[in-house]
């Protein structure tokens, strides 16, 4: 159970339940994407299947990736995941997709790119996070 969640334990996980979570984020965001695809092609008037086949797939391997230099990171470091752990791995994956798609000359923006856009998901996650436990708490009460 405590493999489907991003926190501070998550340096102490075995390969096995990070492979997992891994496995695990990367399809259900692959399933939004494919979500995300389906509706993009009904607005296009395009063939809804195609899309959602395609972006659901582009979007499981971009998140593997990123997720799976994050866990690299993570483990060299040492130290549980972080907003700098994920802008590393971000950074890795976008410079490597980067390089692979666009040139050797693209590596820089890619990884600034991928790196910003993973760490401040990662934020985005943590302080939505505190804040549910702050309410759950009654520290801070829900707006009305």
């Amino acid at each position: 159970a405590a493999a489907a969640t991003l926190d501070a334990s998550s340096a102490a996980r075995t390969p096995y339940d990070t492979v997992k979570f891994i496995a695990r984020a990367s399809l259900g965001v692959g399933v939004l994407g494919a979500g995300a695809g389906v509706c993009l092609a009904t607005f296009r008037g395009h063939d809804t299947s195609l899309y959602a086949v395609t972006m659901g797939a582009n979007y499981t391997i971009l998140t593997a990736m990123v997720l799976g230099a994050e866990a690299g990171v993570t483990a060299i470091r040492g130290e549980p995941s972080d907003v700098y752990s994920f802008g590393y791995g971000g950074g890795l994956a976008g410079g490597y997709l980067s390089a692979w798609w666009a040139g050797p000359g693209k590596v820089v923006p890619g990884m600034l790119l991928f790196g910003g856009g993973a760490a401040v998901a990662r934020y985005g996650f943590e302080l939505a996070d505190a804040n549910r436990k702050a309410a759950l708490a009654g520290v801070v009460r829900p707006a009305e």
